[in-house]
């Protein structure tokens, strides 16, 4: 029973494999027939004769046996600290003096590395949620979802290790980043510079500013650290929606009742804040 047809650009196809197969076919029956000391080597498989097996096994029989009559102490393997064979020193586990210890040496580097990056990561994270508490309070209304998340977090360390010429380009990369949202849903970097630069100017007390010193390997540290930070910002919203709202309605009910008591306006709020 004859192919039905199929769409045209596929039968060419069809058509075209089958020539191509048609001309291997041909091309490696033309190579067999040429001498052996002419013909070339294809990508063929081709299976060995009965005599190249037998030699094949010869030849491995013979280095089986060579490695099997060698002399063992040429393989074996001695602890130089217990003097017992399968480990070489009382590095490996396996070893009776083994020292799960650090040194005390490598202990108190080790230790100080710990006590730099964590001094570092709180004085940087610190000052971040300094600029960004007073932020907040100096604009409360230009907040957006930013603040709940961990790159957002991560930018402002970034400007803190920064410097002051270097916080608006940050800033703006920040921003390019998120292109897809609107105006509304994105930062204003110019409002953000000048509230950092602003609180920069008017901080007696020290530097928002917080320089490595030579620090490195802190980065994993600080990440987890802005995702924390991150987290209990979202955590406060989330866990006091209700009070909130209710501490919102008794300021405007306060404002237009002001001879209230502040307790019945709290006791009318909450008992009808839903």
């Amino acid at each position: 029973m004859p192919r039905i047809p199929i769409y045209p650009e596929v039968e060419k196809f069809i058509a075209l494999k089958r020539r191509i197969k048609i001309e291997n076919t041909q091309s490696n029956d033309n190579s067999d027939d040429l001498p052996a000391q002419n013909s070339r080597r294809t990508g063929t498989k081709r299976k060995d004769t009965s005599d190249t097996i037998k030699a094949k096994k010869g030849v491995k029989r013979r280095r089986q046996a060579a490695t099997s009559e060698a002399p063992s102490s040429t393989s074996r393997v001695v602890c130089s600290s217990c003097q017992e064979e399968g480990h070489k020193s009382a590095r490996s586990r396996a070893c009776r003096n083994y020292n799960l210890k650090l040194k005390a040496p490598k202990k108190a580097n080790s230790l100080e590395k710990i006590k730099a990056i964590s001094g570092f990561v709180r004085e940087v994270i610190m000052k971040a949620q300094l600029f960004v508490n007073c932020f907040i309070l100096k604009h409360p209304n230009k907040l957006t979802n930013d603040f709940f998340e961990q790159n957002f977090w991560y930018t402002i360390s970034k400007i803190v290790r920064a410097g002051p010429d270097k916080v608006k380009s940050i800033l703006e990369d920040y921003r390019n980043r998120r292109k897809e949202r609107s105006d509304e849903e994105n930062l204003d970097v110019d409002q953000l510079t000048n509230a950092f630069v602003f609180l920069s100017s008017t901080t007696t007390n020290g530097s928002l500013f917080v320089e490595e010193n030579g620090l490195k390997n802190y980065g994993q540290s600080l990440s987890a650290a802005c995702e924390t930070v991150a987290l209990s910002y979202n955590n406060y919203y989330i866990e006091n929606f209700e009070n909130i709202i209710c501490n919102y309605f008794i300021y405007i009910l306060k404002r237009k009742y002001p001879n209230v008591r502040i307790g019945c306006l709290k006791n009318l709020v909450y008992n009808h804040v839903y």
